[in-house]
């Protein structure tokens, strides 16, 4: 696989996901990329209710590292590994 698709800005990934025939949905699976409409994408570490932990680089401030707990609906997508 050739991740990201096509590389570029986290704008396009999920464009690019689908383009590939890859799932996305609106349901968290650990593994996923939680993709945010504008231009961030983060890991899903962990799903807690109507929760989800996330592993990112840059979400709260520059140059950095954090796990934070947001709600699902935060998330505009959910793009799942590629099989």
């Amino acid at each position: 696989s050739n991740l990201p698709p096509n590389g570029g800005n986290a704008s396009e990934w999920e464009k690019a996901w689908i383009s590939h025939g890859w799932v996305t949905s609106a349901t968290p699976v650990v593994g996923s990329v939680a993709w945010f409409v504008g231009d961030h994408v983060a890991y899903v570490h962990s799903i807690d209710g109507a929760n989800v932990v996330i592993e990112e680089y840059n979400g709260t401030s520059s140059r950095s590292y954090a796990m934070r707990t947001i709600p699902i609906s935060s998330v505009g997508r959910f793009l799942y590994p590629p099989s």
